[in-house]
């Protein structure tokens, strides 16, 4: 064409010199792969390699080309190869804001590319970035090497993720059962319950370590050896159980929620640490981000912030106990306010966990408990309080994204010109139906209202068949109950304001429902005075 109006033709090696000459931008389909049989694969293959080089032979050493698959070629999906050269093109990795991953760009990057490649700006509504380059003078077969390793982990590990889910949903009901049958054990051998309250309250911990294994798994490199699922559950399970044990055995296992919290504090450390530090044990995670799914490649999606939430908050009720227990429900409760914040901050800060939903649910939940560590009255007053302090917050996070450069923003600055454009309604109708849908998709899914339901009688009926459970813990931890109701809090405001935020309540629940499980147990076999109140 003449750079203005796009024009179709046939594939035709003879004019492919005087068309790149005469086209500004040239986009060129020299065929695909249509076939799983193995030897009319490689004979396509061959042919379209030998296209790829008249493309590449024929054009100008001014013109830019790019190499993009566009589509998968079989019934699985996989992430596809982008490669570019060109006048000004160094050798090197290619790197997007959109996904801040080294060696990772989306398809909707394209366009934009193709822009900036004409010294255009695209347009702000775009979704994609013009990605750069990260130099790298090494070996062209180290790159490929590696980009081949980052495609062949994402394509393993995206289908181990849902069954992943459902067996681990059913673990958890079994935990759950185990835990209600030996709660209702009645035995004479008292030593013989005490072992088996013992060693399920072991399980519980191990079990609630497992969501931080998951990401922890992404350190060795299991998509290399064995049988996928086989090799990435044993990756799991061991560093599980190394988490666990840590939990189990340090000193602060002498505090009514030491092993529970010192779980809480692990997750933590990964989820948060990982934010802070690029993101990239969340890619290629059977509990983080699939890039064959593309729908985030950094920050805190759904189910990192509900480890990272839920974690916390127990992690914030142990810490102000321990001031309670100590004499200083003051300190304690400040203490506790900090790592609150240092949380929300995590969540909420565009370079890190660039998340919008989260400060939301979570800091409501924050304030709330420091305010009951604190000793005073949750009323009306300081719930509204809390409330619009929440939503400044937000307000300021989301501006201070916007106002950065178009091509620096997240999806925080994106949101803010979508309502300037005037399109807040749409993505509010477009996360109520995505939520309406995950809930009606399975019957795992369905589960999730009534487990909250549930939970929630349990909390504010303590007396009640479901919440009489518990009493011997709120007994030691006063502080545990109010600190279960800001978590149930946080939940229901993240179901809310997030897509698939159905994934938070049930994803939080992975790491407390055991952790709590530990807690009763050990309050139970435990004959110890009850804590202060504060």
């Amino acid at each position: 064409g003449d750079g203005r109006v796009g024009r179709a033709t046939a594939y035709a090696p003879a004019t492919l010199p005087s068309d790149l000459a005469r086209c500004p931008v040239t986009l060129v389909d020299p065929g695909g792969l249509t076939t799983r049989d193995r030897d009319a694969r490689a004979a396509q293959l061959a042919g379209l390699d030998a296209r790829l080089g008249e493309v590449l032979a024929a054009a100008p050493e001014r013109v830019t080309v790019i190499v993009a698959g566009l589509a998968d070629d079989g019934p699985a999906e996989r992430v596809r190869v982008v490669l570019e050269r060109g006048p000004d093109i160094v050798p090197g990795t290619l790197r997007s804001s959109a996904t801040r991953q080294d060696g990772v760009v989306l398809l909707t990057d394209l366009a934009p590319e193709t822009v900036a490649l004409r010294g255009g700006t695209p347009p702000v509504a775009w979704t994609g970035e013009a990605w750069t380059v990260l130099p790298d003078e090494g070996a062209a077969e180290d790159r490929r090497d590696a980009m081949v390793d980052t495609a062949q982990a994402a394509h393993r590990v995206q289908p181990l993720a849902d069954p992943f889910f459902k067996t681990w949903a059913i673990g958890q009901l079994v935990l759950y059962l185990g835990a209600l049958l030996l709660a209702r054990r009645r035995s004479a051998d008292d030593t013989t319950r005490s072992r088996l309250a013992r060693g399920v309250r072991a399980v519980a911990v191990v079990a609630a370590c497992v969501p931080a294994a998951t990401y922890l798994a992404a350190l060795v490199p299991w998509w290399r050896v064995g049988p996928p699922l086989l090799t990435l559950s044993a990756v799991v399970a061991a560093i599980a159980l190394v988490l666990g044990s840590v939990a189990l055995v340090g000193p602060w296992r002498r505090h009514p929620l030491g092993s529970p919290a010192a779980v809480a504090a692990l997750t933590v450390m990964v989820i948060a640490g990982d934010a802070v530090t690029g993101s990239h044990l969340t890619l290629s995670t059977l509990m983080g981000e699939q890039p064959t799914i593309g729908g985030r490649f950094y920050g805190l999606g759904n189910v990192a912030f509900a480890l990272l939430a839920t974690s916390t908050l127990l992690l914030c009720v142990a810490v102000a106990d321990l001031g309670a227990r100590r004499g200083h429900p003051r300190a304690g409760a400040l203490a506790a306010l900090a790592i609150g914040l240092v949380a929300v901050v995590v969540d909420g800060s565009p370079s890190w966990g660039a998340d919008l939903g989260g400060p939301a649910a979570l800091l409501p939940a924050v304030a709330g408990l420091v305010v009951v560590g604190l000793g005073l009255r949750l009323g009306w007053g300081r719930v509204l309080l809390v409330g619009v302090v929440t939503v400044l917050v937000l307000v300021g996070l989301a501006v201070a994204d916007y106002l950065r450069p178009a091509s620096s923003r997240t999806h925080l600055g994106r949101f803010v010109q979508t309502v300037l454009d005037g399109g807040a309604v749409d993505v509010v109708s477009r996360k109520a139906q995505q939520n309406l849908d995950l809930l009606t998709g399975s019957p795992l899914a369905a589960l999730i209202p009534v487990g909250l339901a549930l939970v929630v009688i349990a909390l504010l009926r303590p007396r009640s068949a479901l919440g009489r459970p518990l009493l011997p813990a709120y007994e030691r931890v006063p502080l545990l109950r109010p600190g279960l109701i800001c978590i149930v809090v946080m939940w229901l405001i993240g179901f809310v304001m997030n897509d698939s935020g159905t994934a938070i309540p049930a994803v939080g629940a992975t790491v407390l429902v055991p952790l709590i499980i530990a807690i009763v147990l050990d309050a139970r076999r435990t004959d110890q005075q009850p804590a202060p109140r504060p």
